[in-house]
């Protein structure tokens, strides 16, 4: 990839997710060590998501103490899952995945200076660059209707810089 030829496409954020029908309240990542708390769905530190998750509990100083609550799941939509079946108390998750849970509610944004950086990056190779089908899909990404989509399926913002480029 050259310089010049990426670009951040969108973004994600985590969230605590919490089981209907349960006492949780969840204002802090401490609150997370609460009795109430006994289970908490999060993928392998493998998976993207697991890492992000274990990243943020790791910076508040809780992974250890949370350890033996985690119910590690296989991926992102998992985790949504065992919560709303109630394999767990709550689950750390992607924004754009929370929107898929059948019953559970958010409990918790997880505030913007914790966040870790979840960025989905568009980039077109040197090779693509004589490909008139891939320099085309490139220019379509960068597109301010491929912004809109993105953002209407609940991820952050591309870089508006993006779209000035491109129009």
């Amino acid at each position: 990839v050259t310089p010049g030829d990426h670009f951040r496409l969108a973004g994600n954020r985590l969230v605590v997710m919490a089981a209907n029908g349960q006492e949780i309240e969840v204002q802090s990542a401490r609150d997370l060590l609460a009795p109430s708390v006994e289970s908490v769905a999060l993928p392998g530190a493998a998976v993207p998501l697991g890492g992000y998750a274990r990243q943020w509990l790791e910076g508040a100083g809780l992974l250890s103490a949370l350890a033996p609550r985690l119910v590690v799941t296989e991926h992102a939509r998992a985790s949504v899952v065992a919560l709303d079946q109630g394999h767990a108390d709550t689950a750390i998750v992607y924004a754009t995945d929370a929107r898929h849970a059948r019953s559970s509610r958010l409990a918790y944004v997880i505030p913007d200076a914790e966040q870790p950086a979840i960025v989905y990056a568009a980039a077109l190779t040197r090779k693509g660059r004589d490909s008139i089908p891939a320099a085309e899909f490139y220019r379509f990404l960068m597109g301010p209707e491929t912004g809109r989509t993105l953002e209407a399926a609940g991820f952050l913002p591309p870089d508006p810089a993006t779209w000035e480029r491109s129009e």
